[in-house]
């Protein structure tokens, strides 16, 4: 793992260890990447399961949360790159839980709701969101995935 013990992102580090401690105690994931940018103020926290990732970003003062593979790189890339291989957290919820692609006006709606609330309660609806869902994303990222592919979650995601 990269880490720096006097990281200024250790303080993330416990904040998602706070809120999806059940990802550690309950389905395997470790703490592989921790990287920081402008003295703190981002933060790069990666987590790893036996067959997933999940990314965490902290940055003007919100965060981003993707789910990708094994395969899914240990960067701060967010562009084109990363098409296919890391998935927006609530998209890839949905689509394990069988929900319809959302409209634009939900996906805005859900954009101001995300905006309206502080850092630490949109950590925890993702948690809410993630922790029934966990272990179907793990399914889909297994390779003995039958019941989804990520052939599917692509065009579902509309990459």
């Amino acid at each position: 793992m990269t880490n720096n013990k006097d990281s200024n992102c250790n303080d993330f580090v416990e904040i998602i260890r706070d809120h999806f401690l059940y990802l550690f105690d309950d389905h395997e994931f470790d703490l592989i990447q921790l990287s920081e940018r402008a003295f703190g103020e981002q933060c790069l926290l990666i987590l790893e399961s036996p067959s997933c990732r999940i990314r965490f970003i902290r940055e003007r003062g919100g965060v981003l949360s993707a789910i990708g593979g094994l395969d899914a790189p240990l960067t701060w890339s967010q562009g084109l790159d990363d098409k296919g291989l890391w998935y927006a957290m609530m998209l890839t919820i949905d689509y394990v839980n069988g929900r319809a692609r959302r409209t634009r006006k939900e996906s805005l709606d859900l954009i101001q709701k995300f905006s309206e609330r502080s850092f630490e309660e949109n950590l925890d609806e993702l948690s809410r969101q993630l922790k029934p869902a966990i272990n179907e994303i793990s399914k889909l990222f297994s390779e003995k995935s039958k019941k989804f592919s990520r052939q599917d979650l692509d065009l579902y995601i509309g990459y």
